[in-house]
């Protein structure tokens, strides 16, 4: 099976001269998904819409079949299409959590003289992978894309979930404190969880690209999505654009399978966010 495109259009008076027209491939909840070899049919889809830069919005690998060397090789072909930005989603989260406690065990381990379990790959190599391919992994933070004199911000939020080095869990993204770094410049919010429509909402981010839902995962006609998580059945957020104030939140369908429950009436998707000045 190959992705779908579907292209959205985004207007705002807020969006810089310079950046109308700048093209966002969207892609989210890959997990571990080839199309084709070497995902060559999803890499064509991107190539094909031009981006300026390519938003991914968690769940890249999977946590239950967690093949880290296909991410990569993915990555590295998709950054060499254009900028990349990336945000963890839960499968992530939970890899990166099992790896800070294998580490603490291996470490208590040791001290106590004690043979350490083997650790599995370490998910810290894999950001350090991507780092050196030159991936912008946000956690927590935000970067300036410029055209000309013109910039907009683009923030990553971790997912609620992903592992601190000092802190509790869970916790709550908070987009108003890096938002109200800079409020005057237009902002996109790369997220994971659709259901936190309110918190980017009372933010006052212009664009925000999330995922999750998986489009519902059967998808009804007329009704939309069956059931996604963090939603439950009939979920509000479920697929395409959302509005509320300023704000702007599109939901992807996704690209991979939440296995057992397949997709029904529910195509993997790529989308392409075009900005316009309105």
């Amino acid at each position: 099976m190959k992705p779908m495109t579907h292209v959205i259009d985004i207007a705002s008076a807020r969006v810089p001269a310079a950046f109308d027209g700048f093209r966002i491939a969207h892609i989210s909840d890959l997990h571990n998904t080839s199309f084709g070899t070497r995902n060559e049919h999803l890499l064509h889809a991107i190539r094909a819409a031009r981006p300026d830069i390519v938003a991914i919005t968690g769940d890249l690998v999977d946590s239950r079949h967690t093949d880290y060397d296909v991410a990569l090789v993915f990555m590295a072909a998709a950054e060499r299409i254009a900028p990349v930005c990336y945000v963890m989603g839960n499968h992530e989260t939970r890899l990166a959590r099992h790896a800070r406690e294998a580490r603490v065990v291996a470490t208590y381990a040791r001290e106590r003289g004690m043979a350490a379990p083997e650790p599995d790959p370490d998910f810290g190599d894999f950001e350090r992978a991507l780092d050196t391919i030159g991936i912008h992994v946000l956690h927590d933070r935000a970067i300036r894309l410029r055209r000309d004199d013109a910039h907009l911000r683009v923030i990553g939020l971790d997912d609620p979930r992903y592992p601190e080095p000092h802190g509790n869990l869970p916790r709550h993204p908070d987009p108003s404190r890096l938002i109200a770094q800079d409020p005057a410049t237009y902002t996109i919010i790369l997220a994971h969880r659709p259901e936190l429509f309110s918190s980017y909402a009372q933010a006052e981010a212009d664009l925000v690209l999330v995922g999750h839902a998986h489009g519902g995962q059967i998808r009804l006609p007329f009704i939309g999505g069956l059931y996604a998580p963090g939603q439950g059945i009939l979920p509000r957020y479920d697929a395409g654009p959302y509005r509320s104030g300023r704000t702007v939140m599109v939901v992807s369908r996704g690209l991979g399978n939440m296995a057992p429950i397949p997709r029904i009436n529910n195509d993997p998707e790529l989308v392409v966010v075009r900005l316009h000045r309105a």
